[in-house]
């Protein structure tokens, strides 16, 4: 089964998204995501997902690419103005018989750039404790490392 989606607006609590198109492949146990893009918080992101069985062993492979994306409001603070937009790039992958072993081997790569403009400390706080987080321990082992920039 092949499917495409797509909305002019979708509504979320949080925020709200256009030009959404999703793509969705589901055949022989096998599920394809690709691609999934949307305009969202004055950016635009595009990705894929897939998951995939072969024998007993299932292959999940995430992929993300934002631009200009603004976290939390888009409103003014008093003391830091708008928030930066940031760049967002995530790429991971794994495989395991079970859910535990395929979210535990998932690894890669999450990279965050801030662009121009002023955040408070405590915005980051939530991006502190998970790179400080042990990576072994469920639930923080697919992120190996968050780079920042700017």
């Amino acid at each position: 089964m092949s499917a495409e989606l797509r909305f002019a607006e979708l509504s979320a609590n949080f925020t709200d998204a256009t030009n959404v198109l999703l793509s969705v492949d589901l055949r022989d146990g096998n599920l394809n995501v690709d691609p999934l893009s949307l305009d969202v918080n004055g950016g635009s992101a595009t990705g894929r997902f897939s998951l995939e069985q072969a024998n007993s062993l299932a292959t999940v492979s995430i992929g993300l690419d934002a631009e200009q994306i603004r976290m939390g409001t888009a409103e003014e603070d008093e003391t830091y103005g708008a928030p930066p937009p940031l760049d967002i790039m995530v790429d991971m992958s794994g495989s395991g018989k079970t859910i535990q072993e395929l979210a535990v081997s998932t690894v890669g790569q999450a990279t965050v750039i801030q662009g121009a403009g002023r955040r408070g400390a405590d915005a980051l706080g939530l991006l502190d404790q998970v790179r400080d987080r042990d990576p072994g321990r469920a639930g923080f082992s697919a992120i190996r490392s968050i780079q920042f920039g700017y």
